[in-house]
């Protein structure tokens, strides 16, 4: 049903309207076809064009050229053309001229298509000769309406079969289809195999049959995919095969191209396209046509056990069975090894006597080293022999095992960092390797295996290559049936280092296998025995009846699994005195002395006393069991013992008298904290100084979720938000944030609000209730209450108090409810809602607005211009009070989560896929938050266009972030290049982007020049610009006090990024040959170096590749540097490293392409394109005084705090925020 769209129709118009619709002269059909905004935004046709259709210049038929006649009939702006028209019927020849008009737009789209080709036309058609027409005006007119096809590209027929909407219309199909359909995805033909095979070299002519008649390749997936391609007229298979398996192109949804060319044979790759080799060898041979998809496992906790006494016992016998090649990394092995917090057997191979030498000097450091045994064994089998032969007896005698090697990778490969990737994840800490021992000790799940998820860059090498049959014929050997192969997709412990049971791998360790068995290690070998193996240990598990889990530590502030601690009794625990402790520890008990006892362990585990100092309290409420008993237990615990039975709030208000700490924490007895737990609360103080309250997030011990902070309705009734969800890691659960109350199983006060209030009100006695009233008076007094859900405590909710409340003492929380609606009767109806705004309740942000930014990756701010660019706006709505929300669509790597934790710390509930390399799209949760997200923010192309239509349906306001305009890029990247056929066709493709950026409500770019590019040649007026890299306190700003000793050049820059590279390239080959100055050094900072690079710095002993820092590497390097170098030849957009570089305070130097659009940089720096002059000035800063260098450095950053400061972005953001009407400024969280 259309509606008249928010009832802005005057009388005027109304009359315009009825005028109109009986005219028969408006083609509603036609319209909604032409213009399918109309249709998403639930517009009436004829209502649409009246109030903004004839302003926008659309037509009302294809009859009638709206732009046309108002030009030609003279009328003012605001007229609508098409009532002029019918109100002046003399006019009739400026109508009769439109049509004209449209039919010569019409034929030029038609004769730049290579969707039309003229002499198909008139080869098909020879009538068409007959007649003397042109064949583009023909098919206008007449030919597709008698179903003939402009080329064997498009078929008449199918599209308006396959189409309705658009035959219903009458609209001309083709004209359709490139004004509109394109960007639709739409359909052109049943089959899109139209090759002339005579003009196909002859080498490919087998190929391309083979593919065709194989059903293996997707035309219609790659001509949406890559639509260049369509946009060419080629071909798709043809395309494919000639140069899009090249480019690796994927020929269908299900067949990754450069991944399948990862298992081909050098040779193969040279002489094969992966599809054909697919089709004739690959299938037959198990190769994967795709990668596996990587679920991202559920985070185990972290940390060190504060306390011998308490740290469970060893659940069985330990061998670390290590193959030292490489002895020169022992120390690495040595800091891994010393996490293990039971003792354990090393057993280590090495080649040679020397290597056994250094390596028993150096491993007799390990702290729980019970007894090493070390082999010199034949340099054979890689790493696995040493294991399934040389140490096969030894294995079978110990109930747990680790396989490590000293894995090598090249400096600066994309296999860098694997060693120490793989050791972090199986020696993470002493508490993650106990919760691994004990997965494997628990006999109810059967684990035989844990491996870690592959190093990101082995990843496309996770398929069985060319050894399936080895595989096969090797578990025949060991007497295993093949069939176990079809149990579950390949996936094994990439690089061999793996937790596992020993009596899991038997088969190996059985003699079945001999040393002879394995090739020899003469060189890099790839397809031995020892890969096959590797490729078979989950096999063998799952054949000896043992299942596998993948497994992954925790990363700072996550929520992991819930790690409980077996009964610890009479231990004889010591609790460290402390003169000023920062937390008092405040545990009320009333009997249960075993779980008292659990709760006391746990926290004397998981609790740095150094790091969190602390004291505990034990608030006896007259116990009768050995609770009487507890200080004999635990030494130096405090003992607050009630004269008679006070019930909980009395109980704790005695308890809290004795204490001394700056935060009084209350913790239920019936609990066991977890790893961080404490340290995490009180970093809620240092982040948000105006809390009064916070607490943990509350887990069930069968792991469901009990509460992630409280709700309160407006009639006091009550809620745990969660409660009973299964996973308590859902991104909803995870987020620092404001909530109506914090359960007092975990509440942490400060100490002074506590004392100005007296503590829980009596009017609660004996319980419930008083936490939630406490909350409110926080509020009350003009502080938050925060949840902290990176704080988790294991609750046994119901030990204490039971669960009837139709009697004992549960019977109060009903009670109470009245006593607490009674006393907040006005705060309730002014503040609080009902369940229907759940979202919002949750997180008090009822009278917020909500703003979801849409990305493709979460933002790695530390490797990436456009992260930094989109966390500083993040930062800077959380200051102005916005609820921010964070979509990711994709993650690379375990290493992006981490961004995800800070976020989640700011207060930003943050979404991403649930596996790694697969990319989602978020627009069921947009259709499902409607009425909850007031506006989003798109970053990047391809994630606008796959959001702007659900935003546009349901009325979403859309802010974009330009980071530049890709096109512009590439079209520079490609004239760099040479490549002037690849330049034309992207700046054909130009205008799709711009189209995008027109659709939205307003769109921001950093550049003052593409800001002016958009605007002067595109006319459109939603563009503002964005300042990169803003600061919100800029005496953070570091300054120098004294100019740099040395000669350092650094440049900064991603390398994935082809304009990096290719200014690496530049600066090296062209610029450092001009330098004379042997002393300068030149630092290459950034991840993912190319072989070209890492080549060409080897021929140059002062070029010095870094690859990717930590900001405090990144800084030090900075303060070292005299000149920022961006010697960039192409790209788009401002360049973050030159922003960076004025805040830094370092002199620039920069081609015009690193200034362009940034506003008035002629002011401060000149522009050097030239490899000389680029030198020269280099030479010039280096030639500087210090007093001319420091001038220099605070030049640079005076420019940066003019113009780069949090309030000149928050007066940039609200140009786009006023246009949406969602400016709004207070306080954050």
């Amino acid at each position: 049903m259309f509606v008249y769209k928010y009832n802005k129709l005057t009388k005027k118009q109304l009359e315009i309207v009825r005028q109109i619709k009986n005219s028969k002269l408006f083609n509603e059909i036609w319209y909604k076809a032409h213009y399918p905004d109309v249709v998403e935004n639930n517009f009436h046709p004829i209502t649409h064009y009246v109030l903004h259709g004839n302003d926008e210049g659309r037509d009302p038929s294809p009859h009638f050229n709206t732009n046309f006649y108002k030009k030609h009939a003279g009328i003012a702006d605001g007229v609508n053309s098409l009532y002029h028209y019918i109100t002046h019927p003399d006019n009739q020849e400026y109508v009769t001229e439109s049509q004209l008009a449209r039919i010569d737009q019409d034929m030029t789209r038609l004769k730049k298509s290579k969707l039309f080709d003229a002499d198909y036309y008139l080869d098909t058609y020879p009538d068409v000769i007959n007649a003397a027409v042109d064949p583009a005006l023909h098919y206008l007119n007449n030919g597709w309406k008698e179903g003939r096809n402009p080329s064997k590209l498009f078929d008449t027929g199918f599209y308006l079969s396959k189409h309705p909407d658009i035959r219903q219309a009458g609209v001309n199909p083709l004209i359709h289809f490139l004004l509109h359909g394109v960007h639709e995805g739409r359909q052109t033909s049943p089959a899109i195999f139209h090759q002339n095979l005579s003009k196909l070299p002859a080498s490919l002519r087998e190929d391309y049959l083979l593919v065709k008649s194989s059903n293996t390749f997707d035309p219609h997936f790659y001509l949406n995919k890559y639509p260049d391609v369509l946009n060419a007229g080629m071909d798709p298979l043809t395309h494919y095969l000639q140069f899009g398996s090249f480019e690796n192109r994927d020929p269908s949804a299900t067949f990754n191209n450069r991944y399948y060319k990862a298992q081909m044979t050098p040779d193969e790759v040279k002489t094969l396209n992966p599809l054909v080799h697919y089709i004739k060898i690959g299938q037959t041979q198990g190769y994967s046509t795709n990668a596996l998809s990587q679920t991202i496992p559920q985070a185990l906790a972290t940390g060190h056990f504060f306390d011998v006494v308490a740290q469970p016992d060893a659940p069985g016998t330990i061998a670390v069975m290590a193959h030292m090649y490489y002895p020169e990394l022992s120390d690495t092995f040595v800091r891994y090894l010393n996490n293990i917090p039971y003792p354990f057997d090393l057993l280590v191979s090495t080649d040679t006597a020397d290597k056994a030498i250094i390596l028993k000097n150096t491993f007799n450091k390990i702290d729980n080293l019970d007894t090493l045994n070390i082999k010199v064994l034949p340099n054979r089998g890689r790493d696995i022999a040493p294991m399934v032969i040389g140490f096969a007896k030894e294995m079978l005698e110990y109930d747990f095992a680790l396989h490590l090697h000293s894995k090598k990778s090249p400096y600066g490969s994309a296999l860098s960092g694997w060693l120490d990737y793989s050791l972090d994840n199986l020696l993470h800490s002493p508490v993650y390797i106990s919760h691994l021992l004990d997965k494997l000790a628990d006999k109810k799940k059967n684990i035989g295996a844990l491996t870690a998820l592959p190093f990101p860059a082995i990843v496309e090498h996770m398929h069985w290559e060319s050894m399936l049959d080895y595989g096969k014929s090797t578990l025949t050997k060991l007497g295993i049936d093949n069939n176990i192969l079809s149990r579950f997709e390949l996936q094994f412990p990439a690089g061999s280092m793996f937790w596992f049971r020993p009596k899991a791998m038997a088969p190996l360790f059985s003699g079945k296998l001999s040393l002879e068995d394995f090739e020899t290690e003469d060189s890099q070998m790839n397809a031995t025995l020892a890969h096959v193996i590797e490729r078979l240990f989950l096999y063998i598990a799952a054949d000896s009846g043992y299942d596998f889990e993948v497994i992954r530590p925790a990363s700072p502030f996550e929520g992991a699994t819930p790690f409980l601690l077996s009964h610890q009794r009479d231990r004889g625990y010591q609790i460290s005195h402390v003169d000023e402790p920062m937390v008092s520890i405040i545990v009320p008990v009333y009997n249960e002395w075993s779980y008292t006892a659990d709760c006391l362990a746990s926290i004397l585990a998981f609790t740095n006393q150094d790091e969190t100092p602390y004291e505990i309290i034990l608030a006896d409420d007259c116990s009768t069991d050995e609770t009487i008993n507890a200080s004999n237990h635990f030494k130096n615990l405090i003992i607050s013992r009630t004269p008679k039975n006070l019930g909980f709030s009395g109980n704790c208000n005695l308890g809290a008298s004795k204490a001394r700490g700056k935060y009084l924490l209350f913790l239920n007895n019936d609990t066991q904290v977890q790893p961080h737990w404490l340290s995490s609360l009180t970093s809620v103080y240092e982040k948000y100084p105006e809390t009064l309250i916070t607490g943990s997030k509350l887990i069930y011990a069968d792991g469901s979720l009990q509460e992630a902070g409280g709700i309160v309705w407006e009639n006091a009734g009550g809620a745990n938000y969660g409660r009973n969800d299964d996973t308590p890691s859902k991104p909803e659960y995870c987020y620092i944030k404001p909530c109506d109350y914090i359960s007092g199983a975990a509440l942490m006060v400060t100490h002074e609000f506590w004392g100005k209030v007296g503590g829980f009100d009596k009017l609660f006695e004996p319980a419930y209730y008083e936490d939630t009233d406490l909350c409110m008076q926080a509020r009350d007094n003009g502080g938050q209450v925060v949840l902290q859900p990176a704080s988790q405590v294991v609750h046994f909710e119901g030990k204490s108090h039971g669960t009837d409340t139709g009697s004992g003492i549960k019977a109060y929380q009903v009670i109470n409810k009245q006593n607490f609606f009674e006393k907040w009767e006005e705060t309730l109806a002014r503040e609080h809602t009902t369940g229907a705004h759940i979202l919002n309740a949750r997180e008090r942000s009822i009278d917020k607005p909500v703003i979801a930014i849409i990305d493709y990756l979460l933002p790695e701010y530390d490797r990436h211009a456009g992260a930094r660019h989109t966390f500083n706006y993040i930062e800077l709505l959380l200051d102005k009070g916005y609820v921010v929300k964070y979509l990711a669509c994709k993650v690379e790597n375990l290493r992006q989560l981490q961004f995800a934790r800070e976020l989640e710390q700011m207060g930003i509930e943050t979404f991403y896929p649930p596996a790694l390399g697969v990319e989602y799209d978020w627009n069921n949760w947009l259709i499902g938050t409607k009425g909850y997200v007031d506006a989003v923010i798109l970053n990047r192309p391809h994630v606008a266009a796959s959001h702007v239509v659900t935003c546009q349906e349901h009325q979403i306001p859309m802010l974009y972030f330009v980071h530049d305009i890709h096109s512009l890029r590439e079209y520079r990247q490609a004239i760099n290049a040479g490549d002037t056929k690849l330049a034309e066709l992207i700046k054909r493709n130009e205008p799709n982007e711009v189209k995008l950026i027109a659709s939205m409500d307003f769109a921001f770019t950093p550049s003052e020049y593409e800001k002016q590019y958009l605007r002067d040649k595109y006319k459109l007026d939603n563009v503002g610009v964005l300042p990169l890299y803003i600061s919100k306190d800029m005496n953070q700003i570091p300054t120098y006090n004294e100019a740099p000793t040395g000669h350092e050049v650094t440049f900064v820059g991603g390398m994935n990024h082809k304009p990096n590279q290719e200014a690496v390239i530049w600066l090296i080959e062209s610029i450092l040959p001009h330098i004379s100055d042997n002393s300068i050094i030149i630092n290459i900072v950034g991840p993912n170096p190319s072989d070209e690079i890492y080549k060409l710095s080897e021929k140059h002993h002062n070029v010095i590749i870094h690859g990717a820092v930590s900001d405090d590497e990144l800084d030090a390097i900075y303060h070292r540097s005299r000149v920022i170098a961006i010697p960039l030849l192409s790209g788009a957009g401002v360049k973050g490293k030159v922003i960076e570089g004025f805040k830094n305070g370092i002199p620039i130097v920069s081609t015009a392409i690193g200034l362009e659009g940034i506003k008035n940089v002629a002011s401060i720096l000149s522009a050097y394109d030239e490899p000389e002059l680029f030198a020269e000035q280099i030479a010039t800063i280096m030639q500087m005084s210090d007093e001319q260098w420091l001038q220099a450095s605070t030049n640079m950053q005076n420019f940066y705090r003019s113009n780069y400061s949090f309030d000149a972005g928050w007066l940039a953001l609200l140009e786009g925020l006023n246009r949406i009407s969602l400016s709004h400024q207070e306080e954050g969280l």
